[in-house]
């Protein structure tokens, strides 16, 4: 709030974009980003399902992600939504909770990451400290460590079925590239990376 009260009251016009959790936020605050000039505002949702939010130790719920986006979307902004996939115990059920608050938020665009326990993270002291992997493994989007319950192949399809739920949902075309076409064009750097992004894991 007092960036935006800065920018503000110094009268600067620029264009700007976000990234953050799905709380603490609030219609204030998201209409205070608008009015200073912030387009899109991307928020970590991660999943659908409260058991793996509990899991990710995620301190938010499917309930707050919802309150998020309606109140985002009020304050017109565009929203970004971040899922992963593969997390630990993960199941086909986790996901098909992930897949159906994805069609509830309606975001602008998605990224669909690969969990990736870092050097460090608790999950990696629990899960891969005796595998001695290299550094390169640990890419949240190109590379899969797959902690899920189900097979490497299934997670991969849950990439591609996430943004396809996304491109083939009722309003998208609307929502995305007719409604919102002006704040695209104000983020173009932005949206392309994420639209390339996608593309590709569709077409793996």
């Amino acid at each position: 709030m007092h960036l935006c009260e800065a920018i503000l009251s110094s009268g600067l016009k620029m264009g700007w974009t976000a990234e953050g959790r799905v709380k603490p936020t609030d219609l204030e605050m998201f209409k205070m980003m608008r009015r200073a000039g912030c387009s899109t505002f991307s928020m970590g949702v991660e999943s659908g399902s409260p058991a793996i939010l509990r899991t990710l130790d995620k301190k938010a719920t499917v309930a707050e992600a919802e309150r998020a986006f309606a109140q985002a979307r009020e304050a017109g902004l565009l929203r970004v939504a971040f899922f992963m996939v593969g997390c630990p115990g993960e199941t086909r059920y986790d996901f098909e909770m992930t897949r159906a608050l994805l069609r509830r938020l309606k975001p602008e665009m998605i990224q669909v990451a690969n969990f990736t326990a870092y050097p460090g993270s608790r999950a990696y002291e629990s899960y891969l400290k005796s595998m001695n992997l290299p550094w390169e493994r640990f890419q949240h989007y190109e590379r899969l460590t797959n902690l899920s319950a189900e097979s490497d192949e299934m997670v991969r399809q849950w990439q591609k079925t996430l943004y396809m739920d996304l491109l083939t949902g009722g309003d998208f075309a609307f929502r995305y590239l007719l409604k919102q076409n002006v704040g695209m064009l104000l983020n173009l750097d932005r949206e392309i990376s994420f639209a390339m992004k996608a593309a590709r894991k569709l077409l793996q």
